[in-house]
């Protein structure tokens, strides 16, 4: 009984603690929303515009300054190359689909994304930024549409984020359909108790068609951003955090030379 009382106990300090940090990081965004006019301040997204109260607030801060998945979107640019089409599979709402195509990674964006919701969101955000044009999106990204999608294995820019379904989705079959593109793949391994094995089997299948890194969350350092100086050093830091759980990796898959 002791035991079980511990247990409660230590799980409401740790549920207020994350209540309150949330809190802050809510209030947080609102304040750097309003100094920035809604629009990406730093790295390669700078001059995106957002549109108010649709992403989750607790990560908004670190889209706003640049810090959002910054290793993967460094990544991308540092390729220094143009695609015919870029892939959004998980687009959310619609940061990368948006961003992608006013930066012209790629020549058109086609962005899957199961939510209704946040399918108006992508529209949205997409006209929003004046590329609205060069937008398609799509609900659910079984195989049969990207069997007819990748049919002409031309050089695509794929990205990858639907919370574990990746595992699923990724089979030997489409991995060979995809083997001319550049991948990035958003790993959630962690939510599985055979997670490992998962991820092994997923980098055993696509080593047969690409070469395989992973990508690694690192640091931020807050205090490299002029905008945010007149902040206190908590607030500097609650802007980096993009309210995860775990740290994130990713698989980087390039095509092997033919």
């Amino acid at each position: 009984m002791i035991n079980k009382l511990r247990i409660l106990k230590h799980y409401l300090i740790n549920h207020r603690l994350f209540n309150s940090i949330n809190r802050k990081k809510i209030q947080l965004a609102k304040i750097l929303l309003k100094r920035f006019d809604n629009t990406i301040q730093y790295g390669h997204f700078k001059g995106i515009k957002l549109l108010s109260g649709i992403w989750n607030k607790e990560d908004l801060s670190s889209i706003l300054i640049g810090f959002y998945e910054k290793e993967v979107i460094d990544d991308i640019f540092n390729l220094n190359k143009k695609f015919d089409t870029f892939i959004n599979i998980g687009a959310g709402d619609g940061l990368y689909a948006t961003g992608i195509a006013k930066k012209n990674i790629a020549k058109k964006v086609i962005a899957f994304e199961m939510s209704k919701k946040q399918q108006k969101l992508i529209i949205k955000i997409s006209k929003l930024n004046n590329v609205h044009k060069k937008v398609c999106v799509q609900g659910y990204a079984d195989k049969e549409k990207l069997k007819t999608l990748l049919r002409f294995n031309n050089e695509n820019l794929i990205l990858i984020d639907i919370e574990g379904n990746e595992f699923n989705l990724l089979t030997t079959e489409i991995l060979q359909l995809m083997k001319t593109s550049v991948i990035y793949v958003e790993l959630h391994d962690k939510y599985f108790k055979n997670g490992k094995k998962l991820k092994n089997n997923l980098i055993k299948d696509a080593s047969n068609f690409f070469n395989v890194s992973v990508i690694k969350q690192t640091g931020r350092n807050p205090f490299e951003l002029n905008k945010l100086n007149d902040l206190t050093n908590d607030q500097m830091w609650l802007a980096c955090s993009e309210g995860r759980g775990f740290t994130m990796n990713w698989l980087k898959l390039t095509p092997k030379k033919i």
